[in-house]
């Protein structure tokens, strides 16, 4: 599959100013029949990023002031033309009932995992609880952006937190992240992902997803 890489000038312009994007960082390669709708979505996210390279992370915010990271979602998605829930665990449950989020089983630990083979640049990734005290049935409790991978294969998405990292450095607030499946014994795990209801589905692989 032929591949480009549509940002690389844009990431040469990023930097932190207080521990995020790392300048001249390498962007996702993407498919070039990435759908559209998609691909207008990733541009977006990474646009904002470049005009805020610091949103600091802030519980129950939703704008360039603070974000929660489904804050983050709510926002992108809004300016996306699309009416989001607020809460990852409501975002959650509007891809399910859409028919548009697949299920990822406790026992995915790896990205090698044939569950996770239709993630794709454009999904949306939660995260629940995981262990036996975790809430039946189970409650969504985190979300970001998946990217896709940069040119030496490393996974990274985008979104709001305020425990993660990119190749080391802590991610404080909005920011590009590493995209990392939780071994076995953690306590959250991800439990699905999928694209959000996109007005125009332009490629096969932008097909809703099986429930």
């Amino acid at each position: 599959m032929c591949l480009t890489r549509p940002f690389l000038q844009l990431a040469a312009s990023l930097f932190v100013v207080g521990g995020g994007l790392r300048a001249e960082q390498e962007l996702p390669v993407w498919p070039e029949d990435l759908a559209k709708d998609r691909r207008a979505l990733l541009v977006s996210a990474m646009t904002f990023h470049k005009a805020n390279p610091v949103v600091p992370y802030k519980l129950g915010r939703a704008d360039a002031s603070g974000m929660d990271c489904s804050g983050a979602i709510f926002f992108l998605l809004k300016q996306a033309g699309q009416e989001p829930p607020r809460s990852a665990h409501e975002q959650y449950l509007w891809l399910k009932k859409l028919g548009r989020f697949t299920e990822v089983p406790a026992t995915a630990r790896s990205e090698d995992d044939p569950a996770f083979a239709a993630l794709q640049p454009g999904d949306l990734v939660f995260w629940a609880h995981d262990g036996p005290d975790a809430p039946v049935p189970l409650h969504a409790s985190h979300v970001h952006l998946y990217l896709g991978k940069e040119a030496d294969g490393h996974a990274i998405m985008i979104g709001s937190s305020e425990s993660r990292s990119y190749r080391h450095h802590k991610i404080n607030g909005f920011g590009i992240t590493d995209f990392h499946i939780s071994p076995a014994g953690s306590p959250t795990r991800i439990i699905g992902y999928g694209p959000p209801p996109f007005p125009l589905p332009t490629a096969e692989n932008d097909r809703p997803k099986t429930p």
